[in-house]
């Protein structure tokens, strides 16, 4: 292990002091060092440290205790000094034989074992494999694990070793007063960090996990290297990734129950079942747990033996395990029958949420009653269970059923709540089994609704358009509200795939089986995002309009479906922004947001995160963009959703090419275009063409902007696909048309656009105006004269500039004045590095005879945030405490307090109030980067 990869897990300064050590004695200068602390502190990774800068020009002995020879007198003195024996014929008689007595080399039965003749015969043997080689080093690891006889031994040469040009590095699980009794210094090792703590898990962990599970990790380990790099390997996949809940308890290896398992197994019966029931109970209330001893048959003062130990201690909150390890090894090395009683018991003195999680551990075979307990609760809409221990309790609920169609039933159900958690692989096992289990219609075609809808997710369109439409077509006659259902996903699957065509033939299918009804008025929201998504916003906003109202009045009731979080929660808000309906789109998305950060949602959230990255780059929130994006990119990466984490990625090109770093944007680009190709996912590829040509136009190229963008229109205009989304390629066609005298099919795409209401009002008056030439006047006064409004602030500059250049070319230079100056102020503001600098050429050509300097640029209006600080500035801005941050970025809440002082220095403020007004009025701009 390399000094910089140890000093990363906390161990600099030990790491230093060895480096010393071996320096000193190349140098033939002796000492040692005892390294001291209990199992699993690191001490044994510290040894390989050692060992591995040691190895080439020093003679290295090493040995390590081992408890079977604890017994054996010097059984550790001669594992240690076994190859320099050879060196025995040049010490001094009596230590030559009482040496060679002890290590039954000879017959000398008068050669009595003396602890101090050997001890000095130790140190001359050493003193002449020195004299003889290379310096010597002698290394034991655990020397509390040796016979007393060599221990005692070692330390009387360890306590002459720097007179004798021998270095020496000891380990001990001794407790504190080792110094006093081994007369040496001794280091005592301590724990790991938070942050050491939380490096180490990510690098022992197989896949990257999520914050969350690091944090419970550490909080498990309580520094301990040893437990934070077995802990990973006890999880599964889906449980790192935070998409399945971790067990509570945590599962234990073998290197914990080494550490803990002989103090637990002292115990007798009652006490390790007294245990066993705290464990499983957790923080529940003192008196619940004494209960349920009770309920077993065991003596409530059960537990006052490992309080006397100081292994627990009893408070009114419960009983709190010392180290949350002895926890995990008090529940799961307890037999699964003693377990499942103990669950049971607990199961009857609580109630809600936690009696639920009690019976589904607690009961071992079918049964309805709690299996619709189980169902209940976990379909619950006021529940505070994480999604993926919804779908635990419902995947129990599913198992407990006696009826073999309600268990498919609830498997289905319990597979859609994990693919709401991103828990896709644990939803494909339920699903399954399904078509085993039942014939009905309704039910096989609402798991091949989930199924195809992962494979949706998962980034491959085709296959699932593939899947929905033979099922829909299968069922239409039987059961034509699943067929519906079936359609409209298809129909998004077909747009994703870039088929605009076969996506609105879906839509329109599915609408001639809607029935009236509450499916009804979900299926007109999803088919309307799909029709605006698709270019068609007139047909969209009209299907809107005809249900907005009783789509209120019935939402306002609650649930309505089985799909309604994810038409309700993911679709409205994409169709609202879609139609131009900004700030309500903002409220429902946030507060989504805020549902399913809380929720552990992971299968919706990367979705959510690009919309919110959508809104913020039209409001002028770019800090709040970029990091929604980012979180997006790292969320979809976990839960493997690829059409998410590509559309996250284009964002953020769009955005460092905004800023004019071509590098980044080019990055970001590319990963996108790999993601795009490899899933085949085609409604993203004018997308792509677009966040490449932005950058080409902001430096000044508009030949190759417009050659992107000309691909981009011509594959918009094959597949029916011209949505803008926030990016508003047209207006970028327009300007790049106009710049190289090529306006035809920048006009064509425009009057598609205005005919279909696909862009912004203000933006498309722009762009218009860009083409008109001479004729655009009006028009580019009417893109300036709306403000920022549904355009933002960067697009209304770009107007602003634009309608300047249109001024000084036609020689009206003092009414272009204003507009480059106001253009100046907001990309300055914005620090878009291109944009301000074509605004400070345009202004230069307008008043380069004039005396008077324009304005000086304003100062930056936000600091350089990190991105953590950009995540807490969005969520506290919008009115989130310190605890709901917290839980939403899985930090602490001093966390965020730590965060918030920063903030406020660096931006300027003082209050939550003055931080919210700014984030909300006056749209904090990305004025760093």
């Amino acid at each position: 292990m390399q000094t910089g990869e140890f000093a990363l897990y906390g161990r600099a300064r030990e790491c230093a002091y060895v480096d010393v050590l071996l320096d000193k004695l190349r140098h033939g200068t002796g000492s040692g060092v005892v390294f001291a602390g209990p199992t699993g502190i690191g001490k044994s990774a510290l040894v390989d440290y050692v060992l591995s800068r040691s190895a080439d020009d020093l003679r290295v002995l090493y040995a390590r205790g081992v408890a079977a020879e604890s017994g054996l007198a010097f059984a550790g003195l001669h594992e240690l000094l076994a190859p320099v024996l050879g060196f025995l014929p040049g010490i001094p008689q009596r230590q030559r034989a009482v040496l060679s007595a002890a290590f039954a080399l000879s017959d000398d039965a008068d050669a009595a074992a003396d602890p101090f003749v050997a001890g000095a015969g130790a140190l001359h043997l050493l003193a002449a494999a020195a004299a003889e080689g290379p310096p010597v080093l002698v290394v034991v690891d655990d020397l509390d694990r040796w016979d007393a006889t060599s221990r005692r031994v070692l330390l009387f040469v360890a306590r002459r070793a720097a007179s004798a040009g021998i270095g020496m590095v000891l380990t001990t699980a001794g407790g504190p007063g080792v110094e006093d009794e081994w007369g040496l210094p001794a280091h005592r090792l301590a724990p790991l960090d938070p942050a050491a703590s939380a490096a180490l898990v990510r690098r022992a962990s197989p896949v990257p996990p999520a914050e969350a599970i690091v944090g419970r990790l550490v909080a498990a380990a309580s520094g301990l290297p040893l437990a934070l790099v077995e802990l990973p390997a006890q999880l599964s996949v889906e449980q790192l990734g935070g998409a399945t809940p971790a067990p509570d308890p945590l599962p234990v290896g073998e290197a914990v129950r080494r550490m803990f398992g002989a103090r637990l197994a002292g115990y007798g019966r009652p006490a390790r079942t007294a245990l066993l029931v705290a464990a499983a109970a957790g923080p529940v209330g003192l008196r619940t747990t004494l209960d349920a001893l009770v309920a077993l048959g065991v003596a409530e003062t059960a537990l006052d033996v490992a309080e006397d130990d100081g292994l627990v201690t009893l408070d009114s909150d419960g009983v709190a395990f010392r180290h949350p390890l002895v926890r995990a090894l008090a529940y799961h090395d307890a037999p699964l029958p003693e377990r499942r009683a103990a669950h049971a018991a607990l199961a009857a003195v609580t109630t809600g949420e936690e009696r639920a999680r009690h019976l589904a551990a607690g009961v071992p075979w079918p049964d309805e009653r709690v299996a619709a307990e189980l169902e209940r609760v976990a379909t619950s809409p006021v529940g505070h269970l994480s999604a993926g221990a919804c779908a635990e309790l419902l995947a129990r609920a599913a198992d407990l059923s006696v009826d073999r169609t309600a268990r498919a039933r609830r498997s289905v159900r319990a597979a859609e709540l994990w693919g709401l958690a991103g828990a896709w692989d644990s939803a494909g096992e339920l699903l399954e089994r399904v078509p085993r289990l039942t014939d009905d219609v309704a039910v096989r075609a609402g798991a091949r609704a989930v199924h195809a809808r992962g494979v949706l997710l998962r980034g491959r369109p085709v296959s699932a358009r593939r899947v929905l439409v033979s099922e829909a077509v299968r069922i239409r006659a039987a059961h034509p509200a699943g067929a519906t259902v079936l359609l409209l996903d298809a129909a998004e699957a077909s747009w994703l795939a870039g088929e605009g065509t076969a996506a609105l033939l879906a839509v329109r299918h599915a609408r001639r089986l809607a029935a009236p009804g509450p499916l009804d008025l979900l299926s007109a929201v999803q088919s309307a995002t799909v029709l605006a998504h698709c270019g068609h916003g007139v047909e969209a906003r009209e299907l809107f309009d005809e249900r907005r109202v009783a789509l209120a009045r019935r939402l306002a009731e609650g649930p309505v479906a089985p799909g309604w979080w994810r038409v309700v929660r993911i679709h409205l808000p994409r169709l609202l922004a879609r139609l131009g309906h900004l700030e309500p789109a903002a409220a429902l998305l946030d507060e989504t947001l805020t549902r399913a950060t809380r929720r552990s949602a992971l299968g919706v959230l990367p979705a959510l995160l690009v919309l919110r990255a959508e809104l913020g780059i039209v409001f002028g929130d770019w800090i709040a963009a970029r990091s929604a994006a980012e979180r997006a990119v790292e969320t979809a990466g976990r839960t493997g959703q690829s059409a998410d984490a590509a559309a996250a990625l284009l964002i953020l090109g769009w955005l460092a090419g905004t800023r004019g770093d071509a590098a980044a944007c080019r990055e970001f680009v590319a990963r996108a275009r790999e993601i795009v190709d490899r899933h085949r996912l085609g409604g993203l590829d004018p997308a792509l063409h677009a966040a490449e040509a932005h950058l080409d136009l902001a430096g000044g190229d508009p030949e190759a902007a417009f050659a992107r963008l000309e691909r981009a229109g011509r594959q918009a205009e094959a597949d029916e696909l011209v949505d803008c989304g926030p990016l508003p390629w047209i207006a970028d066609l327009a300007e790049a048309a106009v710049a190289t005298g090529r306006t035809g099919q920048a006009q064509r795409l425009l009057a598609a656009a205005r005919r279909q209401d696909r862009l912004a009002p203000p933006v498309l008056a722009r762009a218009a105006a860009l083409v008109a030439g001479e004729a655009g006047g009006a028009l580019f006064a009417e893109a300036v004269g709306a403000g920022a409004g549904p355009a933002g602030p960067f697009e209304h500059a770009r107007a602003a500039l634009c309608y300047g250049e249109w001024l000084t070319r036609r020689g009206q230079r003092g009414e272009a004045l204003p507009l480059l100056r106001a253009a100046l102020v907001t990309f300055t503001r914005m620090n878009v590095t291109p944009w301000t600098a074509r605004a400070q050429r345009a202004l230069a050509s307008v008043d380069a005879a004039s005396p008077e300097p324009g304005p000086a640029p304003p100062a930056p209006a936000a600091a350089d945030l990190t991105v953590q600080e950009q995540r807490v500035t969005m969520l506290v801005g919008q009115g989130a405490t310190n605890r709901e941050a917290a839980r939403a970025l899985f930090v602490s809440p001093k966390t965020i307090e730590f965060h918030l002082r920063s903030i406020y220095r660096k931006l300027g403020v003082r209050s939550r109030a003055e931080l919210a007004h700014r984030l909300g009025r006056g749209r904090l701009t990305d004025a760093a980067r």
